[in-house]
């Protein structure tokens, strides 16, 4: 079962489907839910895909979850815990939660596993991330990921759910560090965006992708996450996929800036949300509470929300003296 009727919810349903799993997804417009039923196709969010006739689309949230053992939670961060607060505490006991959503939560700042736990209690749950273009899994590409669980037999089940010849998916216990690489990456993948519209080369964002994980991985281990996930696929698999593929929502939206939109303008562009502009903010917060220096999140808040110039941020953030590369 997946809750979001998105891009990567739809990837991730049709995929499902393939393995032939019964697949049902659930939207918060029952009018796209009509249209996806009818046409068969994902237009606003993932055109050119045929969705499964065995998918079934349901916009009674809690009608969509019955009997449902293992639920794919793909809505973005800031709409997360209302859709939870929906969701009736579940009688089925054997139902888990596997969480795709890759951010923090605007405001609170909090990880998505910490809104479950406060939304529906001690329920199974686990956390999927890593290097995954969602037109790419559609079309079958090789690709692969990490599920991440406490629980030995949630990271079973999403493996069990989605694994097979062309999505491999690893294991992990590390739940906190999946979560924050899935979260920071996208910020990240802003500055490189940044980085190509101003006219840039490889060298120059190759900086940003190494220098981004070192700030992944400072704020990770603060939030008690082992510094070793952040070089598998949910941190440098991901930060290097979302930073140089034209796919990406948050690298568009830095190239855009660069090139003089405001983050309005590429905003009005696109029903998508872009979660590397939501998740700045939160990020540049919990450096601040952890006393950590990311200074390509500050940059990155700098040019959202601050009114800098991009290419002057980007040469000071370049010309910063740091002698020590492990600082």
């Amino acid at each position: 079962m997946v809750l979001g009727d998105g891009g990567w919810g739809t990837t991730i349903a049709i995929h499902m489907a393939k393995l032939g799993h019964p697949v049902c997804v659930w939207g918060a417009f029952s009018d796209h839910l009509a249209e996806l039923t009818h046409t068969r196709e994902n237009r606003k969010f993932l055109p050119g895909f045929h969705i499964p006739e065995s998918i079934r689309f349901e916009p009674d949230l809690n009608a969509a979850l019955a009997n449902a053992a293992l639920v794919m939670v793909a809505v973005p961060s800031r709409f997360f815990r209302s859709v939870l607060r929906r969701v009736k505490r579940p009688k089925n006991r054997r139902m888990a939660l596997a969480i795709l959503t890759k951010g923090f939560e605007p405001k609170s700042d909090r990880l998505m596993t910490d809104v479950v736990a406060e939304e529906l209690g001690r329920i199974p749950v686990g956390v999927v991330s890593g290097p995954c273009i969602s037109r790419e899994v559609a079309q079958g590409e090789p690709a692969s990921m990490v599920a991440a669980s406490a629980r030995a037999e949630v990271r079973r089940g999403i493996r069990r759910s989605l694994d097979n010849h062309t999505l491999t998916i690893l294991e992990s216990t590390d739940v906190v560090g999946v979560q924050v690489g899935a979260a920071i990456k996208n910020v990240i993948a802003i500055a490189a965006g940044v980085v190509d519209g101003l006219g840039f080369g490889t060298n120059t964002k190759s900086i940003l992708v190494a220098r981004g994980i070192a700030e992944m991985a400072r704020l990770g281990e603060k939030m008690g996450a082992r510094r070793r996930t952040f070089m598998g696929l949910s941190g440098l698999g991901d930060l290097v996929t979302t930073s140089f593929s034209i796919h990406s929502r948050n690298h568009g939206c830095g190239f855009e800036i660069a090139r003089g939109a405001s983050l309005t303008d590429v905003r009005r562009k696109t029903e998508m949300v872009i979660e590397g502009a939501e998740t700045a903010r939160s990020a540049l917060r919990m450096a601040r509470r952890h006393r950590i220096r990311m200074p390509i999140v500050e940059a990155v808040n700098q040019i959202l929300y601050g009114g800098r110039d991009p290419r002057r941020v980007i040469d000071a953030l370049l010309s910063k003296s740091i002698r020590n590369e492990h600082e």
